[in-house]
């Protein structure tokens, strides 16, 4: 594992505190990174000096320029893109990256899933291990099978009915209150049979669960059958049941 990936889907009309809150907050959980840097046009490096410029330049060219730690650019590197209607559900939405080095604590990332999502008003997220991003690929592209049978076949996203189905599952997974009325509308799931490593649920219906006490690994035996347990019991992530 080189890194662990943050993904975070949100509504399109996102504000302008919020674009500025995101360096706020990954600060707040590793205090000894300092977004202060970012990449403009032909690798151009601009210095941060004003956080809430530069979350207004961010709307208005509906993108977040890679960004990162002048003193340890491969720490974090935050990027964001505004995704029109053909990528996802037929509806626009504001797609958060954010990359996390591996020597980097991973104790943190549970709360900062957490606390980005609220912030932001996210729709649903992940921070997952970047080889379980691509074992997601794999379940997803036609072309490929899947490792193991007891996956299914996820959709492509742009044919979702809905922004807040989530596309995936990752190692600790934030899920809206409108993302958790698509995936168990009636909440019958006892999602404790699940043996979640870590789970909290909070007052505004939002779910975040963490699947294995450490990064999920899909070499290990044991991680892929938590995953695949994951994905059996919850079939609307992915859009499965339309898949079948």
């Amino acid at each position: 594992m080189k890194r662990l990936i943050t993904k975070i889907y949100c509504q399109a009309n996102l504000e302008l505190a919020q674009v500025a809150e995101i360096i706020k907050v990954i600060e707040k959980h590793y205090p000894n990174v300092k977004l202060n840097k970012f990449i403009k046009g032909n690798d151009n490096e601009i210095l941060i000096e004003d956080v809430l410029d530069f979350a207004s330049q961010a709307i208005c060219n509906k993108e977040i320029p890679m960004t990162y730690d002048d003193q340890n650019k491969l720490s974090i590197v935050l990027s964001g893109f505004f995704l029109d209607r053909v990528f996802y559900a037929n509806t626009p939405i504001w797609y958060i990256l954010i990359k996390i080095h591996k020597n980097l604590p991973h104790c943190v990332a549970f709360d900062l899933l957490f606390d980005l999502s609220e912030t932001l008003k996210a729709y649903w997220g992940t921070i997952s291990p970047n080889n379980l991003e691509g074992f997601t690929q794999k379940l997803l592209s036609p072309e490929e099978k899947p490792f193991t049978p007891t996956f299914p076949r996820i959709m492509d996203p742009s044919s979702y009915s809905c922004p807040a189905i989530p596309a995936r599952l990752g190692w600790i997974n934030y899920w809206s209150s409108e993302a958790m009325e698509q995936i168990d509308p009636d909440r019958i799931t006892d999602f404790s049979l699940l043996s979640p490593a870590k789970m909290s649920c909070s007052t505004n219906g939002s779910v975040i669960a963490q699947l294995t006490p450490l990064p999920l690994d899909i070499t290990k035996d044991e991680d892929l059958i938590v995953l695949s347990n994951w994905y059996n019991k919850l079939p609307k992530i992915g859009n499965m049941q339309q898949s079948n």
